[in-house]
Formats: C-alpha cells, structure tokens, sequence
C-alpha cells in the first residue's frame, strides 16, 4: 500500500549518489611495537585530506594525455572528481565530520531498471572501498496533489575504525504558486 502511494502520487525531481572525497593511505603513523600486525593506517577525514583526482573505472589512474577528455561532458561521471561550485553544494555538517560539498557523483535516472543497472556496475567497478569516508544520497519528490516538495539527504560516514554511522535529514516545503 505504502510503495503504490508513493510510485503513484509523488514525482521524483532530483536524485544523485555521491562520495566524499576519499582519504589517503597512511595518513597516520602506526605505533613500532605494531608495524609487524598492522601495515596501513587511515586518519579520520579532515578538511585538508582531500583526494580530488580524476580516477578511471577501479580507481584506476588514467593517461594523463586523456585527463581532459574526462572532464569535458556536463555530468563528467561518478569517478571525476566534482567541486561545490560545480555541484551547488555547501558544506555539509554530518554527525562526525563536516565535507566541503565536492566529491564522485553519479546522477540517478528517472529510469528505475537503468539506475538499478548504473548502480550494480558502480559496485562491481568497486566504486565504494576502504578510503571512503561518507556516502550521501539525496533526493526530492514533489507531490501535485497538496503542492508539497520533500527533500532528503542520507548520508552513511564510515570510520577508520571500520564502523558506521547514518544520518537522515528531511524537509518537506509547501510552494504557493501564483498566477
């Protein structure tokens, strides 16, 4: 009853899928006694920790000779590498970090069985891994009946640590329309 209400009287508007920006390999210093155990170490995401590279398919480096070639279509696509100003974004205060507003996005389709399939190649490509920090899912939804938009944003922050910690924030605005 819920899924055929909201399929039926709410029109999806906007939706995307982003990334923080990820955080480097050994950006913290593992203690002598434990270097035999522990090999790598990743701090928590800072401000300044920033990896805002062009990436390939698997994180993969490309030819610097094709680096422009990637930037150039309007949605340059999930694994370059987008800015606050080219995004519309402020900062974002989550519940453990505050992120510029940039990152890795992917644009959703209103199509739902080509979203399903972009997103299904985003995982295989290893889209998501160990240097992510936050993933953000946001979206809006205006339902024509009684004028209302809802906006959500769900971010999910991942810890050095290994841990997880989600957040949901939602508005719902009423438009008025005049002729």
């Amino acid at each position: 009853m819920i899924r055929n209400f909201l399929l039926h009287d709410y029109d999806l508007i906007y939706c995307k899928i982003g990334k923080s920006v990820p955080v480097f390999l050994d950006t913290c210093t593992v203690n002598p006694y434990m270097r035999t155990l522990i090999h790598h170490c990743r701090d928590e995401y800072g401000w300044s920790d920033d990896d805002a590279k062009i990436y390939l398919p698997k994180w993969e480096k490309p030819d610097p000779d094709n680096i422009t070639e990637l930037t150039k279509p309007k949605n340059p696509g999930p694994w370059v590498y987008q800015n606050s100003v080219k995004l519309a974004n402020a900062p974002y205060m989550a519940t453990m970090s505050t992120y510029k507003g940039g990152g890795y996005v992917y644009m959703f389709e209103r199509n739902v069985e080509r979203t399903k399939e972009k997103l299904n190649e985003l995982k295989n490509q290893i889209w998501m891994d160990a240097h992510t920090r936050a993933i953000f899912l946001e979206f809006t939804v205006y339902n024509p009946n009684i004028n209302l938009f809802g906006s959500m944003i769900m971010v999910i922050e991942f810890l050095s640590s290994g841990g997880a910690i989600p957040r949901l924030d939602c508005k719902v605005n009423f438009v008025c329309f005049r002729n």
